[in-house]
C-alpha cells in the first residue's frame, strides 16, 4: 500500500478515535455515571457501549501508530520514547474496555463488592493506568509540539486535557473535561494527517 494510503488511513483511524473518545466519555457521563459498577454493568446497553469503546480503542492504536510515524523524523529519540509510552497507556486503557464489555456484567451479578469495593490490587491497576495513560499522552504531546508537523493547538489542548483529567480525577470531579479535549486534539491531528496530502498538491 502506497504511503500516501497509509497516511490517510491512519488520519481516518485518529479521526474516529477521537470523535469515539470524546462520545464515549460523554455517554458514561450522562447515561452510566452516579451509580455502583455493579449495577452500571447490568444496565440495559452497557455491553453494547463498551464494545463501541473497544472498536474507538482500536482506532486509537492505528491512529497513534500513524500520528507518530509522520513525524518520526522530526522527534528523533525522544519521539519514539514517546510513542511507546502512550502505546503503552492506550493498551492498557484498550484492557479495561475489555474486562468492562467481557468481564464486568458477570463479576457485577456473582460478585458486586469486587467491583464496588475494589481490593489494594485491582485499586493499584486503575490508578497506574491513569498515570501510564497521563504520561505517555504529556509526553507525546510534548514532542508534537517540538516537532512542528502538526497545527500547535492540537499539542496544547492534548497538554492541557492531560492536566484537567489529572485534576478531576484526584477531586473526584466527574465532569469529562480532560478526556473530551483529549479526543478532540487526537482527532484534529487525524484531519490533519487525512488532508495533507490534498494540502501538498492544492500548493
Amino acid at each position: 500500500m502506497p504511503k500516501q494510503s497509509l497516511e490517510r488511513l491512519a488520519g481516518f483511524a485518529a479521526m474516529l478515535g477521537g470523535v469515539a473518545i470524546s462520545a464515549y466519555n460523554l455517554t458514561e457521563f450522562f447515561a452510566f455515571s452516579g451509580r455502583p459498577f455493579s449495577e452500571l454493568s447490568q444496565s440495559k446497553g452497557w455491553e453494547p457501549f463498551q464494545l463501541v469503546g473497544l472498536v474507538g480503542g482500536a482506532c486509537v492504536v492505528f491512529g497513534v501508530v500513524g500520528l507518530y510515524g509522520v513525524q518520526a523524523s522530526s522527534t528523533g529519540w525522544a519521539g519514539l520514547g514517546a510513542f511507546v509510552l502512550v502505546l503503552f497507556g492506550v493498551l492498557q486503557y484498550y484492557g479495561i474496555s475489555w474486562a468492562a464489555a467481557f468481564l464486568m456484567p458477570s463479576v457485577g451479578r456473582e460478585a458486586p463488592a469486587v467491583l464496588d469495593q475494589p481490593d489494594a490490587a485491582l485499586s493499584f491497576g486503575l490508578i497506574s493506568t491513569v498515570l501510564a495513560s497521563s504520561v505517555g499522552w504529556i509526553a507525546f504531546a510534548v514532542v508534537t509540539l517540538r516537532g512542528h508537523v502538526f497545527p500547535r493547538w492540537a499539542p496544547i489542548l492534548m497538554l492541557l486535557s492531560i492536566m484537567a483529567s489529572l485534576v478531576t480525577e484526584s477531586t473526584r470531579i466527574a465532569v469529562p473535561i480532560g478526556p473530551i479535549g483529549l479526543g478532540i486534539a487526537i482527532a484534529g491531528m487525524g484531519y490533519f494527517l487525512l488532508t495533507r496530502e490534498r494540502r501538498r498538491l492544492a500548493a
